[in-house]
């Protein structure tokens, strides 16, 4: 649900360029003793695309420099062990940088005055004025969720955020396509679809967005994987076959999903490393143990990268199905071919091979058993 959330909070933008251009930020921000340390992230694609850039205040200022090839998402925060106590001065900012010098003066980074290129200052407009538009939405929604999510770990509570996204997701499917409608060129537009969390969460919505982008962005290197992903949404939507695969399993052998056809099948993506994943391990486990002397099977596909904390994930959270992994994290080769970009996420197949439903969550999975296992 959080995740959801920061769909609808933090947007950014990514362009092709040819050259290197320097770029420069100073901050003034008040109340931030000398010595507080601020840190820089960059995302490309989707995802911090380095190590975070650090510096330190000095008479009230911080200052950051480097070189860009192309306009890109930086965000800016204070750890909060740098802080002294002052732990209200903790505050992250989203700057949409581009080539050249930006300024950011106030009491804190939040509500600092941005001052900077006049492409950076045209994307924070249409940036607040997305924004906006899902206001009405994002506040009923906030209203909600604070009325009925006190624990994320109680199954109710994460029924009912499940339930209150749902419920909105259409009206903020609008605004998403009245916005790139009216900024097709817009990098702001691209980077609504390249969201991980929108990826994750509504892949079948991409292409009838994507589709509103201008030829021009669809022909830039981030337009052209964004067109990938989206055939790859299409090519994996309910009522398309699922593609076989094979892995090599926890005790070293190769494992593949065709020999499981004939069976109801949930091809489960996780990693040892991804907290949501955790959440979704008693509805698993649940699931598994109600349906799995009823044809049904889970075949789970790793993004890890250390074997060993692979093996002990298994072993720890005591999975009794196969579970797959190339040891090779992101660039899971499963995962590529099936276009995953975040988890969790998952495929139910049904005896045929067709999918039948996907990115289950909390009791979804169990409910679309007992609804297609009681029909046969």
């Amino acid at each position: 649900m959080n995740k959801f959330l920061s769909l609808i909070i933090t947007l950014a933008f990514f362009t092709a360029a040819k050259a290197q251009q320097k770029y420069s930020i100073q901050g003034n921000i008040e109340g931030l003793n000398n010595g507080t340390k601020v840190k820089l992230t960059r995302t490309i694609d989707g995802k911090n695309g380095q190590e975070p850039d650090s510096t330190f205040i000095e008479n009230g200022t911080f200052k950051f420099q480097g070189e860009i090839s192309r306009p890109v998402k930086v965000s800016l925060y204070i750890p909060q062990n740098s802080v002294n106590n002052q732990s209200h001065l903790i505050f992250q900012r989203t700057i949409f940088l581009c080539a050249g010098l930006t300024t950011l003066t106030g009491k804190d980074f939040g509500s600092a005055t941005l001052s900077g290129p006049p492409q950076e200052q045209e994307y924070e407009k249409e940036v607040a004025e997305f924004q906006q538009r899902l206001k009405p939405w994002t506040d009923s929604l906030g209203r909600l969720n604070v009325k009925t999510i006190k624990d994320f770990r109680s199954k109710d509570a994460l029924k009912m955020a499940q339930a209150n996204a749902e419920k909105f997701h259409p009206e903020f499917n609008k605004v998403e396509q009245n916005f790139i409608r009216t900024y097709p060129d817009s990098y702001v537009s691209l980077d609504m679809l390249e969201s991980e969390v929108h990826l994750m969460l509504y892949p079948d919505d991409i292409e009838s967005l994507y589709m509103l982008l201008s030829d021009h962005l669809k022909n830039t290197p981030e337009g052209q994987l964004m067109g990938e992903r989206a055939r790859l949404a299409v090519k994996y939507s309910i009522g398309k076959p699922a593609m076989d695969f094979s892995q090599v399993d926890a005790k070293g052998d190769d494992v593949s999903l065709a020999l499981l056809k004939g069976k109801y099948v949930l091809i489960d993506f996780w990693a040892s490393w991804c907290g949501p994943c955790r959440t979704e391990y008693p509805f698993l486990k649940e699931a598994y143990e109600q349906f799995k002397d009823k044809g049904f099977e889970i075949i789970g596909v790793s993004l890890d990268n250390d074997k060993a904390a692979w093996l002990n994930a298994i072993k720890d959270n005591g999975f009794m199905w196969p579970e797959l992994c190339d040891l090779k994290g992101r660039k899971n080769e499963v995962a590529l071919a099936y276009g995953i970009t975040g988890i969790p996420a998952n495929f139910l197949i049904d005896p045929a091979g067709n999918i039948i439903a996907k990115n289950m969550r909390g009791d979804d999975l169990i409910n679309k058993l007992s609804e297609v296992i009681k029909k046969n």
